[in-house]
């Protein structure tokens, strides 16, 4: 299939063969479309000339639905609402798993943006293959990730927000996802100064880890307005450490 072989093409051998390659399917972290390969490389180019002209912006979100889900240029949107005063622009892609992110980078996804932080949330839609590909594969799509954008953009600070919470506290996804941030910690990526793992899951669960009421969407998997304020007031405090408090603008 197409995206698959640009994947393996771009030297993304490793990760296609551990995690799988399509970029939209019904067991994603959203979903751009029914006809997948084609409206995942359309909704790439789509992000990479919105970004084209972006210019210096306070924060760069990258990642799949749920970085997505701040928007940030539009009134009303959960990003503008927690950060009024941070402009941002967002390069997150429904249904993405880590391999389809580095593909981007490399592919002029970010290109047009001067970031002054970077905020990446990825690694959910790969937790779905992990039955099969394992989690320590997830924890090293969500380090490739860090490692580009790293490159990418050197003076930028970067928050890594480990995979959130989902679904109940007993499914299996969730001890997935807790397998993988663990492993992920494990890595020693914040030895690099400019790289923070911020955890934000006891925003959006109770002490008995059930999803706190009104945080996630009736899918059990992405956030209500909610649930963004939630993390936001965690990531407030990390962005304030990495920029200095935020002018309103």
């Amino acid at each position: 299939m197409l995206c698959g072989f640009l994947l393996a093409a771009g030297g993304y051998a490793v990760l296609r063969a551990r995690t799988a390659p399509v970029a939209a399917d019904r067991g994603s972290a959203g979903r751009i479309g029914d006809d997948g390969e084609a409206a995942w490389l359309d909704a790439h180019r789509a992000v990479r000339d919105r970004l084209a002209a972006a210019g210096a912006v306070d924060v760069l979100l990258v990642g799949d639905s749920l970085a997505a889900g701040w928007g940030g240029e539009a009134p009303g949107d959960p990003w503008r609402t927690a950060f009024p005063g941070r402009s941002a622009a967002n390069a997150g892609l429904p249904g993405d798993r880590t391999q389809n992110v580095l593909w981007r980078l490399d592919h002029g996804a970010c290109d047009g943006v001067r970031p002054r932080a970077i905020v990446l949330h990825v690694g959910a839609n790969n937790v779905f293959d992990a039955p099969r590909a394992g989690t320590e594969a997830v924890a090293e799509g969500i380090a490739a990730c860090v490692r580009r954008l790293r490159a990418m953009f050197p003076d930028a600070p970067l928050v890594v927000v480990p995979v959130l919470p989902a679904f109940d506290a007993a499914s299996a996804f969730r001890a997935d996802a807790v397998a993988a941030n663990d492993r992920l910690r494990a890595m020693g990526l914040d030895a690099d100064r400019r790289v923070r793992i911020l955890d934000v899951g006891d925003a959006l669960t109770a002490a008995d880890g059930s999803p706190r009421a009104g945080h996630y969407r009736p899918d059990g998997l992405h956030l209500t307005n909610e649930g963004y304020a939630a993390v936001a007031r965690k990531l407030s405090a990390a962005l304030d450490a990495a920029l200095g408090p935020a002018v309103p603008k």
